[in-house]
């Protein structure tokens, strides 16, 4: 019982190590307007989504956005009737930051491979998640590139 005790207090005082990407990053204290985006829907979706969640509307530090994202869906393989098995995914950001006086372009690439399942939704499920994986990358290197720019 003794033993068993010891186990179950191990779980509840140990924790699994995760920490978020930027906590110990400062707060955001600039606003972000994207004044166009152009590309691929979905990497864009999320691309926005995460920039209004950090933008502080409130801040007179003021950084304007061009973003022009490329996705590509290449065959790699296909199957014994000719059919596609399996894919390259790829997505290019081109991004164009003036803040201030200043002005920087970035440029973020990210690939992937997707085998084709037997199920087209589930093979659409899995490329919408990728999707939004190159648009989270995306962000996350363009977070890095923002709060440089102090």
């Amino acid at each position: 019982m003794k033993n068993f005790l010891i186990i179950i207090s191990l779980f509840f005082f140990s924790s699994c190590g995760y920490s978020p990407i930027f906590k110990n990053l400062p707060d955001s204290n600039f606003f972000i307007e994207i004044e166009s985006i152009n590309g691929e829907q979905i990497i864009n979706e999320t691309i926005i989504n995460k920039l209004n969640t950090i933008s502080n509307i409130k801040s007179g530090n003021k950084i304007i956005l061009d973003i022009n994202t490329r996705y590509n869906k290449a065959v790699i393989t296909k199957d014994k009737k000719g059919n596609p098995s399996t894919f390259k995914l790829s997505a290019s950001s081109e991004i164009k930051i003036k803040y201030k006086s200043k002005f920087k372009n970035i440029s973020i690439s990210r690939s992937s491979t997707l085998q084709k399942s037997n199920d087209s939704f589930d093979t659409q499920i899995y490329e919408r998640n990728i999707k939004e994986s190159f648009g989270a990358d995306i962000i996350n290197e363009l977070l890095t590139e923002l709060y440089s720019l102090k």
